[in-house]
C-alpha cells in the first residue's frame, strides 16, 4: 500500500513521494512570478492613502496570482490570440489586476467593457426612444457591440506592425473621449482580456414579469427596459459571450459589499478620498448601483456562461 501525502501550499496541492520536487519547481515559478511584478505593485500601493496601502495591495496581488495562473494555463492558440473574458462586480478589483497582468507580459492587452458604452447623446437617444432608464450606462443595450467586434477583429487578425487604437470612457464626464485620445496596442497580442461586470451573464425571460427589485425597477412599471434588456442578452451579447475561449468569474460574498466598494470606486473615479466624497455623490452611487442589482445577483448564483470562478471576500481576498 503507498502513501499519499496531500499538501498545501500557496493555494496549490502536492501530493506523493515525489511531492518535494514539485513543490520546489512550482513554488520556486511562484516566488519568481511575483518578484518580478513587485516594483509595480509598490508604485501602485504608494499611490493608496496609507491606512489602505497594505491591506488592498496583498488582496490585490493575490487575485492576481489566480488569474496569472488561470491564464497560464489557457492553451495558446496557434492560428490567432486567445480570447478570455472576466466577470466581477464593480469595484472587485478586475481592472487592478488584469492591469498589472499586462505590465507583467507585454503580450497580454485587455480591454474593458466599460470603455465602449455608448456616448451620451446615443443613450439619451435610447431613452427617449425605448425607456428613460436608458440614459444611465451600464446595462445591456447601453454598450456600443459593433465597435467591440470592430476592436477584437482588428486585435485577432493583428500583425507584429499593426497599432490598433483601443476606445477610451471617461467616468468623471459620463462619455467617451474623442478618437485621437484613444490607446493605441502595438503589435500582434498573445492573449486579449474583455473584462467588465456582466460578462457572460446569461439572459432571464423571466425578468420583464418579475416583481420590481428595487425602487430603479418600480419605474419601469411595464417591464419595457427590463425587457430590452434580456432581449440584448438572448442575442446580441449572446453572440459576443461565443467568442470566448474561456471565461473567468470573480464573485462577491454579496450585493451590499459591492455597494460599499462602488462607493470607494466613485471616489477614485473622483479623484478624492471615500471619506470625503459629498453625500449627494453617494446618494447618486446608492441610485446608480441599483441598475445593476438584478444581474449582479443573477451572476452571484452562477446564471452565466461556465468557467472558472474565484470567490473573494469583502476584503477582496481569494477564498476559493
Amino acid at each position: 500500500m503507498s502513501l499519499v501525502i496531500p499538501v498545501f501550499c500557496g493555494g496549490v496541492k502536492f501530493s506523493g513521494f515525489n511531492f518535494l520536487l514539485d513543490f520546489r519547481n512550482q513554488w520556486t515559478g511562484l516566488c519568481l512570478r511575483r518578484l518580478r511584478a513587485v516594483p509595480h505593485s509598490l508604485r501602485l500601493a504608494d499611490e493608496l492613502p496609507l491606512p489602505e496601502k497594505r491591506a488592498d495591495w496583498f488582496s490585490m496581488s493575490d487575485l492576481f496570482d489566480h488569474l496569472q495562473l488561470w491564464t497560464e494555463v489557457q492553451k495558446n492558440r496557434p492560428d490567432q490570440p486567445l480570447l478570455l473574458m472576466l466577470s466581477g462586480a464593480q469595484g472587485i478589483g478586475k481592472s487592478t489586476a488584469v492591469t498589472r497582468l499586462t505590465a507583467s507580459d507585454p503580450s497580454i492587452v485587455s480591454l474593458s467593457i466599460d470603455d465602449f458604452y455608448l456616448p451620451r447623446a446615443d443613450r439619451l437617444r435610447l431613452a427617449g426612444e425605448v425607456h428613460p432608464l436608458f440614459e444611465t450606462r451600464g446595462p445591456p443595450g447601453t454598450h456600443d457591440l459593433p465597435l467591440i467586434h470592430d476592436c477584437l477583429d482588428q486585435l485577432l487578425s493583428a500583425t507584429k506592425t499593426c497599432e490598433t487604437r483601443l476606445p477610451v470612457f471617461s467616468k468623471k464626464l459620463d462619455e467617451r473621449l474623442p478618437a485621437e485620445q484613444w490607446r493605441v496596442w502595438k503589435g500582434r497580442p498573445r492573449i486579449i482580456f474583455l473584462e467588465g461586470w456582466l460578462m457572460g451573464v446569461l439572459a432571464d425571460d423571466n425578468s420583464p414579469s418579475d416583481q420590481p427589485m428595487n425602487p430603479v425597477e418600480a419605474e419601469d412599471t411595464d417591464g419595457i427596459w427590463r425587457g430590452f434588456q434580456e432581449t440584448y442578452l438572448r442575442a446580441a451579447y449572446a453572440r459576443l459571450w461565443d467568442r470566448a475561449d474561456a471565461f473567468c468569474h470573480i464573485k462577491a460574498p454579496s450585493f451590499e459589499t459591492v455597494l460599499n466598494w462602488r462607493i470607494q470606486q466613485e471616489a477614485e473615479n473622483q479623484g478624492v478620498s471615500p471619506d470625503t466624497l459629498s453625500a449627494e455623490r453617494v446618494d447618486w452611487v446608492r441610485r446608480f448601483i441599483l441598475h445593476y442589482e438584478r444581474l449582479t445577483r443573477r451572476m452571484l448564483c452562477g446564471d452565466h456562461r461556465p468557467g472558472r470562478v474565484v470567490c473573494v471576500d469583502v476584503h477582496r481576498r481569494v477564498i476559493d
